[in-house]
């Protein structure tokens, strides 16, 4: 029988290292030759930046986790006896690494990345909400800026807590699915139930119920 010759199949480089010339693959945040801190990709998206899965539903006691790691390495007081080049590089790490965590740990603000990777971004006034469902949500404006006491603004507020809970889940439900489309139509309801959600605490600041 003909033997063949083994063939040593070699990895795809995708870079090199910007001081010793060493072959990387992508995701190398360090040369594995001469450890210096490699530049960050600049097409990386949030979950990249922070080496998450893209997904809606996240943990986030995980997320905070992971953040405090990242930064731990990457903060860069931490090379500031490094050269030009790494305290740069640092910078930049460090920089996409908090902006990721910002957008990330909030539930709305996921949800608006996640449409603007699909290439279906939420722009104000690109969907037209249901009368009705426009007319719940004046509804609860007006009673929100009559309210006379504390108790009834909670009430409000507990009550849009369970609307913006649920409305969520459908989010998950929907990207989850893949169905961009439904969950576009979702996340612009959950902007509005934020919008009310933000005056509820802005009351509450004023009046010294929240911190």
């Amino acid at each position: 029988m003909l033997k063949l010759p083994r063939v040593k199949f070699c990895s795809l480089v995708l870079k090199q290292c910007w001081n010793c010339d060493e072959n990387l693959s992508l995701t190398s945040a360090f040369c594995n030759k001469c450890n210096k801190l490699q530049p960050l990709n600049p097409d990386y998206t949030h979950f990249e930046v922070l080496g998450i899965e893209r997904n809606f539903s996240i943990d986030t006691v995980a997320l905070v986790k992971t953040y405090r790691n990242l930064q731990g390495r990457f903060h860069p007081d931490r090379y500031s006896t490094k050269s030009e080049q790494e305290q740069q590089f640092a910078v930049e790490h460090s920089s996409a690494i908090n902006k990721a965590y910002r957008c990330l740990l909030h539930p709305v603000e996921r949800a608006l990345y996640l449409l603007e990777l699909a290439d279906q971004p939420l722009h104000e006034g690109q969907i037209d909400m249901e009368p009705a469902f426009l007319m719940e949500i004046m509804e609860v404006n007006e009673e929100l800026a009559e309210a006379e006491d504390k108790e009834t603004v909670q009430a409000i507020g507990q009550r849009n807590q369970e609307i913006l809970k649920r409305l969520l889940r459908d989010a998950d439900a929907a990207f989850s699915a893949g169905n961009t489309r439904e969950a576009r139509s979702v996340v612009a309801k959950i902007k509005y139930y934020n919008n009310v959600y933000e005056k509820v605490r802005e009351y509450e600041r004023e009046h010294g119920i929240l911190d």
